[in-house]
């Protein structure tokens, strides 16, 4: 007779097509017949980095990546990056963005009276419509040494000026690149908070902390986020992330219709599973879904839908934290 002290985790299932992988493809040698009708010809490009989120003579990034014509990645190798300091910013393309790893990343000694600069230099004049920041990211202490604000040089002239790049998470629950446009870019300006109780940030995180019974799995038929005036925020699926992403991480569950993009599909009121999102509970984690934003958003209010196939597995207690403050913990309803 063996006894387990662990019970096992049931199968659950429910049928569907597998979601596809999204990657970003990188852009061809071969000219685009309407490439000429983009952003000018970029040969150098110049970041200033003015501001870290606080940390004490210290600054980095994660890693960049360069846009070119229809935000495809440009390969790395047609460029060569330099700094005005002792730190090696070769780290900076070596691809290895989503990480911990201090080896894998950039840090240089930070002066505001003098700040460093990166340098790109394009081995042939090329398309540069944006660029992609993973900011510093080795620990949730370390991340304050991330990058806050820099300016853009193109081709030596002032692209965009006062760019706020937002703190990273401090761990790797989901991809926290932040696009940042060269053709339309948003520099920094005053908040202007109205007269009410919303809250400001680039991340907002909610926290599963336990279900209404079941030990193995919760889940959620959907999210809403309010702005100041009590408006539906647009969510788009590059502003979520789940951990875990749904059941179908299990090795026993595949092509699970109940991802974590149904959480934003609008279709709340609903006994039907393949519109609701399922996860596991993971051994000495909960569950989170993050909602990520390139700008600051204004968030009055955040309205839950519990899960319905499964009561069991709806939602019992949720915390809601905004820049790693606590702005809440509250009670889901059946």
């Amino acid at each position: 007779l063996a006894l387990g002290l662990t019970p096992e985790r049931p199968v659950t299932r429910e049928v569907g097509r597998p979601a596809e992988e999204k990657q970003r493809p990188i852009s061809a040698a071969v000219k685009e017949e309407d490439e000429d009708d983009c952003v000018g010809k970029v040969k150098i490009v110049h970041l200033e980095l003015l501001e870290n989120w606080g940390a004490r003579d210290v600054i980095g990034l994660n890693g960049l990546e360069l846009l070119g014509h229809r935000q495809e990645a440009i390969d790395p190798l047609t460029v060569m990056v330099s700094a005005n300091c002792t730190s090696d910013p070769q780290r900076l393309l070596n691809g290895r963005n989503l990480t911990r790893q201090p080896d894998d990343v950039w840090l240089t000694p930070f002066d505001p009276g003098s700040p460093p600069t990166v340098t790109i230099n394009f081995a042939k004049p090329s398309v540069l419509t944006g660029i992609s920041f993973w900011n510093y990211n080795v620990s949730p202490e370390m991340s304050y040494a991330g990058v806050r604000l820099l300016h853009i040089f193109v081709n030596g002239r002032l692209a965009a000026n006062n760019v706020l790049l937002r703190k990273a998470p401090g761990f790797v629950f989901f991809d926290f690149v932040q696009d940042i446009s060269i053709e339309r870019p948003q520099s920094i300006r005053p908040l202007i908070r109205p007269t009410t109780n919303s809250v400001y940030g680039f991340i907002f995180q909610l926290q599963l902390l336990s279900s209404w019974g079941d030990e193995f799995y919760i889940g959620l038929n959907g999210i809403e986020l309010y702005d100041w005036r009590h408006e539906v925020i647009k969510v788009r699926p590059d502003n979520l992330a789940a951990f875990p992403e749904s059941v179908n991480i299990l090795p026993t569950v595949e092509g699970d219709p109940r991802v974590s993009l149904n959480l934003i599909n609008g279709c709340n009121d609903t006994d039907r599973a393949e519109q609701m999102w399922l996860t596991p509970m993971l051994p000495n984690r909960c569950a989170r879904v993050f909602f990520v934003f390139d700008v600051p958003i204004a968030v009055s209010s955040i309205t839950v839908y519990n899960y319905r196939k499964t009561p069991a597995r709806g939602v019992r207690h949720i915390s809601v934290s905004c820049r790693e403050q606590a702005t809440g913990l509250k009670r889901a309803r059946d």
